[in-house]
């Protein structure tokens, strides 16, 4: 199957890369609160660090791909916790003198 595939080139540009990533991980994109642009330069860097563009069909599908997919996949999860976490640390509790809470957001 490799062998056949081989005949075939990769990505023909780093867009069509990073399109294809996208489309390979909609699963998990779709459920963050990152905003495209931000998936789009995490890809975008992956990319640009591993250099697959102007190899094989065969070695996108099972050297390069995988290897970008499982690296965004980590680098978007500590980014959404990192997100969550900003989030509610914004928040604080005032406890008033009567004993009522209100809770908000600092600036």
């Amino acid at each position: 199957m490799l062998d056949y595939l081989s005949q075939f080139p990769g990505p023909s540009s780093r867009e069509a890369a990073i399109e294809s990533i996208k489309r390979e991980m909609w699963h998990i994109i779709e459920n963050l609160s990152i905003s495209s642009e931000k998936i789009h330069e995490v890809i975008s860097n992956e990319i640009d660090e591993l250099k697959p563009i102007n190899g094989s069909h065969a070695a996108w599908v099972s050297i390069f791909s995988p290897r970008i997919r499982r690296n965004v996949e980590t680098k978007l999860k500590q980014l959404e916790i990192a997100h969550k976490t900003r989030v509610h640390s914004q928040s604080v509790v005032v406890v008033h003198p009567n004993n009522e809470q209100s809770i908000g957001l600092t600036q």
